[in-house]
């Protein structure tokens, strides 16, 4: 692999382990969507697409008709994919920095005045009259829950109604640091440096390969 097909299939990725990092390590409790959450991994993969798949299976006459104007169908195409996607998962919450134990009483409140007819069945809840159905799932040995759609049939505002109306009551759960996060972190800057490092010490290589994409 050339050096600039490394960074761009590096570079995105490291950004993303160190948001992740960041978050988990900071010991703020932090509520993302599934939306979100899958947006951010197909940002963080996009490079490997780029240089994978697309510099693969991209047609020699559209980049030499389009040069490099023809990663615009691309990305559009990509990013219509990735809609796809997300629009076809269940709704998703995941709560970062806060453990099972202290989530469930916050949930509970918070369902409750949702919907007076919420009721659990073990780390199930059921919000009838919101049309919510859902599953909490704790990660062994972490610091973070979610609550993942059990069924299709579910009311894409009620979540979203959810996720406005936890959002405050988690801000104030005494948080430890996730020094799980410090991996994530750490990984991120090492690939950062090592995107750092490529890019000072190869250069004149890198520079021929854009003159070249140009040319195209």
């Amino acid at each position: 692999m050339d050096p600039l097909h490394f960074i761009v299939a590096i570079f995105p990725l490291a950004l993303y382990f160190c948001a992740m990092g960041l978050v988990q390590f900071m010991g703020r409790p932090w509520i993302m969507s599934g939306v979100w959450d899958a947006a951010l991994m197909a940002l963080a993969i996009s490079g490997w697409i780029l240089v994978g798949p697309v510099e693969l299976f991209l047609p020699d006459d559209a980049v030499a008709q389009f040069g490099v104007w023809v990663g615009l169908p691309v990305a559009c195409l990509y990013g219509l994919i990735v809609v796809l996607v997300i629009l076809l998962l269940r709704p998703r919450l995941i709560i970062y920095s806060v453990s099972n134990d202290q989530l469930r009483p916050l949930l509970a409140q918070t369902v409750v005045e949702m919907d007076e007819q919420s009721r659990w069945a073990g780390d199930c809840l059921i919000l009838p009259q919101r049309g919510i159905l859902l599953h909490m799932e704790s990660t062994p040995g972490g610091r973070h829950v979610q609550l993942v759609a059990v069924g299709g049939r579910q009311d894409l505002d009620s979540w979203r109604r959810l996720s406005a109306e936890l959002a405050p009551r988690i801000r104030d759960v005494p948080a430890k640091v996730n020094y799980r996060g410090s991996v994530y972190l750490l990984v991120g800057l090492l690939l950062l440096m090592t995107v750092g490092i490529v890019s000072v010490t190869r250069n004149t290589e890198i520079a021929e390969a854009w003159r070249e994409l140009l040319r195209r």
